[in-house]
């Protein structure tokens, strides 16, 4: 989690989600649209469009973001948000990490924070989906046996 200097709020770092979301009561008369969002756990959140706001979570620079607002009780920075600014989150070291001007800013895990804070949900079981990846490859498979070469053969090669 990060803190945003301008506005005080508590950004939970989500690098599973796709879509940087504040909560519906961050903004002043929101009005619900038909969209929903999915979440990892498979249930359904409300949505009020969009808003646009400065955050400044202490990388020295305040970025203009259009989050997505929510019915969920605390706002997400999502891989929308990391990727276009170019950040990278290192959970070991805490931080998120700003590689174009070398800098980072320190994060707090949400077990450290005293208020109670949903975490994201675990999924439990396997979800039911109808994808099915392939990849399509030509030529000799990779794990074919070699073939033994004699050593007249080889060092005719050599």
């Amino acid at each position: 989690m990060i803190k945003c200097a301008l506005t005080g709020l508590l950004f939970q770092v989500d690098i599973g989600a796709e879509i940087s979301t504040i909560p519906v009561s961050c903004v002043h008369n929101p009005v619900r649209t038909s969209l929903t969002v999915t979440t990892a756990n498979g249930s359904c959140v409300a949505t009020y469009g969009f808003h646009t706001m400065c955050i400044d979570i202490g990388l020295q620079k305040q970025y203009n973001w259009q989050f997505l607002v929510a019915d969920l009780p605390q706002p997400y920075l999502a891989l929308d948000f990391l990727a276009h600014f170019d950040l990278s989150m290192h959970p070991k070291n805490r931080k998120i990490f700003d590689s174009s001007r070398e800098i980072a800013a320190f994060c707090i895990m949400a077990s450290d924070v005293n208020n109670n804070v949903l975490a994201l949900a675990r999924v439990s079981k396997p979800i039911k989906h109808l994808s099915r990846h392939v990849i399509e490859t030509s030529g000799l498979s990779v794990v074919q046996k070699f073939l033994q070469v004699h050593i007249d053969t080889l060092t005719k090669v050599k």
